[in-house]
Formats: structure tokens, C-alpha cells, sequence
């Protein structure tokens, strides 16, 4: 693996919030989401880079009063 690359327990850890690992592997579902770039076992590997644009990019979905 790579520096760049990651698992979801590694988004976890950089890009997280607070967010629990569930929580962040439901990211990954999501549409936009960037595709892994390999899996290893039952892990999946990610471009961190491509992850960081997609956080940066994404836009809070939650309804606010």
C-alpha cells in the first residue's frame, strides 16, 4: 500500500469528525464517492487524495431550522 492510499478505518482516522467507522463506510455507498483502487482481502483501498476532494466537496445534506 501506498502513502497515499487508505482503508476505511484509515478515512476514519484522518477524516472522520466524530464520525463512527459504520458512519463513514456509508460514505462509501454514496454517489460520488470515490472508487476504490484495489481490494485486499475483505478491505477496500482508496486514494486518501481523491477522499480529501470528496469531504471537501461535499456539502452537508442535513435540513437545518
Amino acid at each position: 500500500m501506498q502513502k497515499h492510499e487508505g482503508t476505511v478505518a484509515d478515512i476514519t482516522e484522518q477524516f472522520g469528525e466524530g464520525r463512527s467507522k459504520n458512519r463513514v463506510y456509508q460514505y462509501t455507498t454514496e454517489a460520488g464517492f470515490p472508487a476504490p483502487l484495489y481490494t485486499v482481502g475483505k478491505n477496500k483501498i482508496y486514494d486518501m487524495r481523491q477522499v480529501a476532494r470528496y469531504f471537501t466537496n461535499r456539502t452537508d445534506r442535513r435540513k437545518t431550522t
